[in-house]
């Protein structure tokens, strides 16, 4: 027995001998003899899990956190394997798999709290791939990517990024990283924005996440363009692309450019696959259609013959479409509109009339020029004022005075005048050096700047005025009557009559200066503007009273009343303070009006106790008289007003629009204007047919 009694020690004595240093160390790191404590628990205790143990906790204590971390994690590991004995050993210095479990999350927490304060490449990757147990393992992922990313996008190249996203392809930043590679990308290869180089990084980069933005750029160079042929490249080389439906519509733009009807034919035969054929149908259409202004919510759009509305009530005024464009207001200045309601010039013009042919007078701050149907200016807005003689003449006013221009502001006659004035048949009466001539549509003078008045008896014929006197004057140069009488009047160009004063008295004389008959008329001013022919009558006074007088002389009807009106088939008279009405020396409707007012194409306003009609030249009676107002319009109707209400009756008397109207305006002869509040409609009298706006 006592032989064997050194291996029973020896074997009772290991596990004391393994645990006795580590104890000991234990204590010395108790006492923080930190390098007596490292010394024995690395090289004196030989279990090595106590080591491990040991070490763990030294390397905690010192800060060391990546030493602790890996020996915490070798002794955890070996934990299960150790004796009952050994294990209460660990415990008797705190250390138990709980104590352990700490410092492997404590040191890899410290560990990463230092590395991001003083973050490196190196050091981050280093920790993600050691430092497994770390809890927030992820956070610690973010801040490797992050850095990383930074330290690419750093070096400014696009290699640098897209060697980052392939490293790492799950990476949080993967989205901001493509983002970046995507600048960079565009940056190395578009160094300046023209189509060549556009074009070279959308084949070299087709994922690149600016390909969208690319293909805008490139498309608003090619439409910087306006060229029909660039666009056509365009469309051609992107049929795919989303900007080429407004790649084709600018091309249709250009190409239509003002927008008439031979154009858009040609267009469609050139182009067979534009995608918006139906518009470009619709567009002919509406080309064609005859658009009116109507009123809704005190606002104005344009509706059709059938009353839809093309375009929605937006503007304060608005116009008829005149050559395609029609001019509109809002805010209180003007622009014009095709009939697809888009601006052809802009809304910012004071003044601006309607569009005559290609151009229209415009104005601002009181100075006019002329504009073009597109919006540009012809005519600089410098002048006081503009009008348009006829298609190709206009008279512009400055300082100087008056010059005649055509519509692009090309001067077409040097002369200044004082004064124009428009007289029929396109002749114009010009004031010059303080005399007055006429000059003919093409401004050629026909009657020289030598009068002080000009009056045009017809195309051929004019009373002139000269040193005070009056005479007739032709067209051929030469008068036809010297100006020597007081005021003079042609009464019948056929007979070559003419009614002249002269002192007190009227005579009536030839054009050769004869006279037509010896005696003479006391002169007046209403007499002097009455005395016309007339069926061989003329009406003439004596003594304050008025009768008739054929065109030989003999007195038809003795001067017995109080007034008379112009020879007709019916004569106005006036007898007790009340007017009738003569059929050539007899009463055909006896005086009990009130008043007898001539109006055009022989048709007579009578008035009576405050109320109108009208009868025609014959004496029929076309409206009764009883209306409060009656007002003709050249178009040959009449506006009748009844309590404040209008309508309108033609010619025959055929009522046309009942009396139900606040406004009334005869647009032509056959379109008629009718407004209340807020309301607008149009009445085509030869079809009988009323346009108002649908509210559909």
């Amino acid at each position: 027995m006592p032989k064997y009694s050194w291996i029973f020690v020896f074997i009772v004595s290991i596990p004391y001998c393994f645990s006795q240093e580590f104890t000991c160390g234990c204590g010395q790191l108790k006492k923080e003899n930190y390098s007596l404590a490292f010394k024995t628990f690395s090289k004196k205790t030989k279990n090595q899990f106590l080591r491990d143990a040991g070490l763990a906790s030294y390397y905690f204590s010192r800060e060391q956190y990546a030493e602790a971390y890996i020996s915490s994690i070798k002794a955890s590991t070996k934990w299960a394997l150790q004796s009952k004995y050994i294990l209460d050993e660990a415990k008797k210095c705190q250390l138990d798999s709980l104590r352990l479990r700490e410092i492997t999350t404590l040191s890899a927490s410290y560990q990463f709290e230092k590395l991001l304060q003083y973050p490196t490449a190196e050091g981050l990757i280093n920790f993600i791939q050691h430092f497994d147990a770390f809890p927030q393992m992820e956070q610690a992922v973010n801040a490797r990517d992050s850095f990383l990313l930074y330290l690419a996008i750093d070096k400014k190249k696009s290699s640098s990024v897209r060697e980052f996203i392939s490293t790492y392809p799950e990476s949080k930043y993967r989205v901001k990283a493509g983002e970046v590679l995507c600048e960079f990308e565009y940056k190395e290869s578009v160094t300046e924005e023209s189509i060549e180089n556009l074009e070279a990084f959308l084949l070299n980069y087709p994922l690149n996440c600016k390909v969208e933005q690319v293909h805008f750029t490139l498309y608003s160079l090619y439409a910087e363009k306006k060229d029909i042929s660039a666009l056509s490249s365009y469309i051609s080389k992107y049929p795919n692309q989303s900007w080429v439906n407004q790649a084709w519509r600018l091309l249709y733009e250009l190409y239509v450019g003002e927008w008439n009807q031979e154009k858009i034919t040609s267009f469609r035969k050139d182009y067979p696959n534009y995608p918006f054929l139906e518009e470009l149908t619709r567009d002919l259409e509406l080309l064609n259609e005859e658009l009116y202004p109507f009123l809704m919510n005190n606002q104005y759009g344009y509706m059709n013959a059938k009353g839809k509305v093309i375009i929605l009530p937006e503007y304060s005024e608005a116009g008829f479409f005149k050559n395609g464009v029609a001019v509109v207001q809002q805010n209180d200045v003007y622009g014009a509109i095709n009939k697809r309601n888009q601006f052809v010039i802009p809304l910012k013009h004071e003044t601006l009339y309607d569009f005559n042919q290609e151009e229209a007078i415009v104005g601002d701050s009181s100075s006019y020029g002329i504009i073009g149907k597109s919006g540009n200016i012809l005519v600089p807005i410098n002048y006081l004022e503009i009008r348009q003689i006829n298609p190709v003449v206009y008279i512009f006013q400055d300082s100087l005075g008056y010059r005649f221009y055509n519509q692009k502001g090309n001067l077409l006659k040097e002369d200044v005048y004082q004064d124009v004035s428009e007289l029929p048949g396109g002749l114009l009466r010009c004031r010059k050096n303080n005399l007055v001539g006429v000059l003919d549509n093409k401004l050629s003078e026909v009657l020289p700047y030598q009068f002080e008045e000009v009056e045009q008896v017809n195309d051929t014929l004019f009373i002139v005025k000269s040193t005070g006197l009056f005479g007739l004057y032709g067209l051929k140069g030469k008068f036809l009557i010297p100006c020597i009488y007081e005021r003079l009047k042609v009464v019948d160009i056929a007979k070559s009559l003419i009614l002249i004063k002269k002192g007190k008295e009227i005579y009536l004389l030839k054009f050769n200066g004869t006279k037509h008959f010896n005696f003479a008329f006391e002169y007046s001013a209403r007499l002097f503007d009455l005395f016309s022919f007339y069926q061989n009558l003329a009406v003439f006074s004596k003594k304050g009273k008025y009768g008739l007088i054929d065109v030989t002389g003999n007195v038809v009807l003795k001067p017995t009343f109080e007034d008379m009106g112009k020879s007709g088939l019916l004569i106005p008279f006036k007898q007790n303070a009340l007017w009738g009405l003569l059929e050539k020396e007899k009463v055909k409707i006896a005086a009990e009006y009130d008043a007898c007012i001539p109006l055009e194409k022989g048709f007579l306003l009578l008035e009576k106790s405050g109320k109108q009609g009208i009868i025609d030249r014959n004496g029929k009676w076309i409206v009764p008289c009883e209306y409060n107002s009656i007002k003709w319009v050249s178009q040959g109707y009449f506006i009748l007003e009844y309590n404040g209400l209008l309508g309108i009756a033609n010619e025959d008397g055929t009522i046309l629009v009942k009396n139900s109207f606040a406004k009334v305006k005869i647009l032509s002869n056959n379109l008629i204007l009718l407004q209340n509040t807020n309301e607008m409609r149009y009445f085509i009298p030869s079809k009988a047919l009323w346009i108002s706006a649908q509210n559909d």
